[in-house]
């Protein structure tokens, strides 16, 4: 990615020198670092997309949480370009002062724009994005105090580069994120789960009781109940038998005649 990355950088010098857009330019430098870092338009980011303000940051970086970061792209090659092209120390060195303030400019601009604004969901800080290497490091080079400046106001200024390395760091820390909302809802959905179970084991004691009394008693009814009932019902079959043998009528024998025949 390295490689491409400072191979679209050098383009864009070449562009420049051109006259070409700038600004388009420096947005699909942009685009080129995004697709790198395996941001998708629509998805990681959008283009052009108004803030709640009326502010239009170049790109709006989709975050987890409803959250959002913004990035201008600042292109002050102007200047810079007359500094590479001047033939002494004089013109360069006045050009080399007029890229500086222009930079910082560019800079101010950001910060009196709506692009930090975290009642509205944006993070505390924003990106300025300058799609040339080189220009970058004569900025940290010659007036450090630029990049201080930034800071101090929560604007990073990137190179395609340095955009990159932070990119990677959203999508990692966006990816760690939605791990741990996953890790939270598996979380949740065990807390439930082990609510149910406890509930589920509750109620199934109380049938395991009832089933154990149930059992109890039947064995109570056909067991002993059973015994006691076939002795009772013994003893009302010998006190009938009995009965019977006081109220039978007394039969005489019969006396045959003698020497009768049958």
């Amino acid at each position: 990615p390295t490689g491409l990355l400072r191979q679209n950088t050098q383009k864009l010098g070449e562009a420049m020198s051109g006259g070409q857009s700038r600004g388009r330019w420096g947005e699909q430098v942009a685009e080129d670092v995004l697709r790198l870092a395996g941001f998708i338009e629509g998805h990681s980011y959008k283009k052009q997309q108004s803030t709640e303000g009326g502010s239009r940051p170049d790109f709006t970086f989709l975050l987890p949480d409803e959250r959002t970061l913004n990035m201008d792209v600042k292109m002050p090659m102007a200047a810079f370009n007359r500094y590479l092209d001047a033939d002494n120390d004089l013109s360069r060195d006045a050009a080399a002062k007029e890229f500086l303030r222009d930079a910082k400019q560019r800079i101010k601009e950001v910060t009196t724009r709506d692009y930090i604004n975290p009642a509205e969901g944006t993070l505390d800080y924003t990106l300025v994005f300058i799609p040339n290497e080189q220009v970058y490091g004569f900025i940290h080079e010659q007036d450090s105090s630029i990049v201080e400046y930034a800071l101090q106001n929560r604007v990073v200024i990137c190179s395609p580069l340095t955009l990159f390395a932070v990119l990677e760091v959203i999508r990692q820390s966006a990816d760690n994120f939605r791990l741990e909302a996953k890790t939270r809802e598996i979380q949740s959905a065990i807390g439930d789960f082990r609510r149910q179970w406890d509930m589920f084991k509750e109620q199934t004691d109380k049938v395991s009781r009832a089933f154990r009394t149930a059992s109890h008693q039947w064995d109570e009814l056909t067991g002993k109940r059973e015994r006691q009932l076939e002795k009772s019902i013994e003893k009302i079959d010998g006190l009938r038998r009995g009965a019977d043998e006081l109220t039978a009528p007394e039969v005489e024998p019969a006396v045959l005649p003698l020497g009768s025949d049958f």
